[in-house]
């Protein structure tokens, strides 16, 4: 029975992550939408048109107040490990208030991205950017 349960969340985050995807959702009450999907919003942040959010593990996604994350962004709680006993790891996602990601951008690690930094257009994030920094391009991990 538990996993019945277990089983209609993950399709019903699923499908309200694809819902909030459409563009008939004005992006200022986009936020609103992904709430529903166990995503932990704060404030009110501006999600763009487009943007792909993990539905693996949508409830280890923080979003704080004003941050801006633009069109067609992806942001993934999990990644493959090849030399790991776990070859999905799922790790914590959280940005910061103010904080700007860039459209294109793929956010494809548990990192943190710190409060009032930006995330440039097309940028590969897998690691923790510091408060108040500018960052495009890949990162490669450390």
């Amino acid at each position: 029975m538990a996993k019945a349960k277990y089983n209609l969340q993950r399709v019903f985050r699923k499908l309200v992550l694809d819902f909030q995807r459409c563009s008939l959702i004005p992006s200022m009450y986009r936020y609103k939408v992904l709430k529903l999907a166990g995503i932990k919003i704060h404030g009110k942040p501006f999600i763009g048109q487009d943007v792909i959010f993990d539905s693996m593990a949508p409830e280890n996604i923080e979003i704080e107040d004003g941050a801006r994350i633009t069109m067609r962004s992806i942001i993934l709680t999990h990644f493959y490990n090849p030399n790991g006993q776990e070859k999905y790891p799922i790790g914590k996602v959280h940005i910061g208030r103010f904080a700007f990601i860039g459209a294109n951008s793929v956010i494809c690690k548990p990192v943190s991205i710190g409060d009032y930094s930006t995330v440039g257009a097309g940028a590969v994030v897998t690691k923790d950017i510091p408060p108040r920094q500018i960052w495009g391009g890949y990162q490669p991990a450390s």
